[in-house]
């Protein structure tokens, strides 16, 4: 069972002499069909997802254009919050990543990079969101989701 270049191959003596058994052509042609009903579905899926995504592309496109007349300013919508950790109650102090969230600054930078004075920190709570508006282009914003209170760098706006 060997061929050229080290390609293995069934002699045809092999298939002459072999005996398949196969299901009645009845079965054969249910079977036949029931496969093109599901090469029918999997070709309609595959267009309406070519379709959903043309249209979404379309209309993000259309959303992200540069002639929108009229933009919103977040501000419309938000308040600041900027309760200051003046009494120093708060200890743990987090910084805000694009990939991470909330994460604290010396696992991050494995060191301490927080102020010796954390009464300037901003103090965020459950369900607040804070953003670095240094680093806000590249998506640095987090939401609180676990209860307690936490300082964040001064630099940290929160709402």
């Amino acid at each position: 069972m060997t061929g050229t270049a080290g390609q293995k191959r069934v002699p045809a003596i092999f298939l002459k002499n072999y005996d398949f058994q196969l299901p009645p052509l009845p079965e054969q042609k249910s079977i036949a069909d029931l496969l093109s009903t599901w090469d029918e579905a999997i070709e309609k899926t595959e267009q309406l997802i070519a379709k959903k995504q043309k249209f979404y592309e379309a209309q993000l496109s259309k959303r992200l254009s540069l002639d929108i007349p009229e933009r919103i300013k977040l501000k419309k919508f938000l308040k600041e919050v900027s309760k200051r950790n003046r009494d120093l109650s708060i200890t743990q102090v987090l910084g805000v990543t694009n990939s991470k969230g909330f994460v604290r600054p010396e696992d991050q930078f494995d060191r301490q990079v927080a102020s010796d004075n954390l009464s300037n920190y901003k103090i965020v709570s459950k369900g607040e969101y804070a953003y670095n508006p240094s680093r806000i282009n590249v998506g640095s914003i987090a939401k609180v989701r676990w209860l307690g209170f936490w300082r964040i760098k001064p630099n940290v706006h929160r709402f």
